[in-house]
């Protein structure tokens, strides 16, 4: 569990508290109205921040991770030798001794 995803859940905790408090504890009621706005509505755009954050840190790693396995899969084989190429499969010259179908008019 990520540290911004324990924060997310701390504030999502203290919104609940102050959005849903004041209807049952009068003390929460009278804290809204010191602030003269409810403060679970702040809470609650944090919550939201920490959240973001959490989740594009998450996925930013993950990049991280998946470009450090293309690497290391380059890497590795940039190290293996080449090999020889097969001279049967080889067809940059083509052989003369073979008859071109299209050409041979004894058949």
């Amino acid at each position: 569990m990520g540290f911004y995803l324990a924060v997310a859940c701390f504030w999502l905790g203290l919104a609940l508290f102050f959005l849903l408090g004041g209807a049952w504890s009068p003390q929460v009621h009278r804290l809204t109205l010191l602030f003269r706005f409810n403060p679970g509505w702040a809470a609650l755009v944090l919550a939201v921040y920490s959240l973001v954050r959490w989740a594009s840190l998450r996925a930013l790693r993950a990049s991280r991770q998946r470009d450090a396995t293309e690497r290391r899969s380059l890497e590795r084989h940039k190290a293996e030798p080449p090999q020889e190429p097969d001279p049967a499969f080889d067809f940059h010259e083509k052989p003369s001794d073979v008859p071109n179908p299209k050409r041979d008019t004894s058949v």
